[in-house]
């Protein structure tokens, strides 16, 4: 019985996938904000705007947008069986 939790848990690391998607906008990389999108039940027929811009005080001032799913997000959506599916998402400006 104790190998149960064992097997669980490594169902869920193999069942989780780390993905990033990074788009270079301006120049270089110096301040920003990172936070979570929240989705339900895998993100179906769900969406989240960013409004880089307003982050960074004009377009020309936006360096990356990047969206990704970490091991903890990965986690969390393999855990929950899909029913909470986070991404992180992080907007870097340029000074």
């Amino acid at each position: 019985m104790k190998l149960l939790p064992v097997i669980a848990l490594t169902s869920a690391l193999m069942l989780t996938a780390c993905s990033e998607q990074v788009f270079k906008i301006n120049g270089s990389d110096n301040t920003g904000q990172e936070e979570w999108s929240k989705f339900f039940v895998y993100g179906i027929q769900q969406t989240e705007t960013i409004d880089a811009a307003g982050i960074c005080g004009g377009p020309s001032k936006i360096a990356t947008v990047a969206s990704r799913e970490s091991l903890i997000t990965g986690l969390l959506n393999g855990m929950s069986g899909g029913i909470f599916s986070p991404r992180e998402y992080r907007v870097t400006c340029v000074k």
